[in-house]
């Protein structure tokens, strides 16, 4: 198997034999690589698109309820956006299991790791008050993704 990777703009091929990956590391593989027919795009990745764009629609609905009040976000979006994190999650360990190390060489899942460890930061900091809100603006970075 190939392993392809982004580096300051350059990219690389890494080759490492499938024979030697254990069975649940070639399925996770199998899931991430899955693509439409007669396509290159990736069916994983358009799945998690369409996951960020709606993150996206939900970060408006959640703004807008916070303009008023505080406090007053809907119950639906906050557990909405743990179920959102959670995936992310899901997604960043499918990734660095199947890439390993070579996880860390690309800046767009390096970026998305560190969005999804502000998230959980978030979550376990936010009864600390304000001072962690801002946490959250590292949310938007997940936009990038889309473009």
């Amino acid at each position: 198997m190939q392993i392809r990777f982004h580096l300051m703009g350059t990219q690389f091929l890494m080759s490492e034999s499938r024979q030697a990956w254990d069975s649940s590391r070639k399925v996770v593989a199998r899931v991430l690589e899955a693509s439409f027919p007669g396509s290159d795009t990736s069916i994983f990745d358009s799945c998690m698109g369409l996951l960020i764009v709606f993150n996206v629609v939900l970060m408006v609905v959640e703004t807008d309820q916070s303009v008023d009040c505080e406090n007053c976000v809907a119950d639906w979006v906050n557990t909405t956006n743990d179920v959102l994190l959670s995936i992310y999650t899901i997604e960043a360990l499918m990734r660095m299991y199947v890439f390993r190390g070579v996880f860390f060489l690309s800046v767009w899942r390096v970026l998305d790791l560190v969005i999804v460890l502000t998230g959980w930061a978030g979550m376990v900091l936010q009864d600390l008050g304000d001072t962690f809100s801002q946490i959250n603006l590292l949310r938007l970075f997940r936009i990038l993704r889309v473009i």
